[in-house]
């Protein structure tokens, strides 16, 4: 048991796309949660993005400016520079996924 996180596109089937997915980086999290204005106990939910929150989770990512975020199944989150890089990487895909499909609904989703 512990965070899982996804970034999904919603589709016309029964299944969505999955474009991102991390195990245990709760500063990202807590990021998102600020960011987008959730609740801390925003487990389970659909947190819609836009190809804006992206740009802002992009650059915070590259300037290292994630909180400290904790929690019972967390883990912690190593900004070393693997986890930075996978981090960006998976970012620019959904970038990349906004770009290409303008008017997608996309959403972070983490449950734990």
């Amino acid at each position: 048991m512990g965070l899982d996180q996804y970034i999904y596109a919603e589709t016309d089937s029964d299944k969505d796309l999955e474009l991102a997915y991390w195990r245990k980086h709760p500063n990202l999290h807590g990021w998102m949660l600020k960011h987008l204005k959730a609740k801390e106990d925003s487990n389970c939910e659909n947190l819609y993005l836009s190809v804006e929150d992206i740009d802002a989770a992009i650059n915070a990512v590259q300037n290292f400016d994630l909180p400290e975020t904790s929690g019972f199944f967390f883990g912690k989150s190593y900004m070393d520079n693997e986890e930075r890089n996978y981090t960006l990487e998976n970012l620019n895909k959904v970038k990349k996924y906004f770009l290409d499909n303008p008017k997608a609904k996309v959403y972070y989703f983490a449950w734990w």
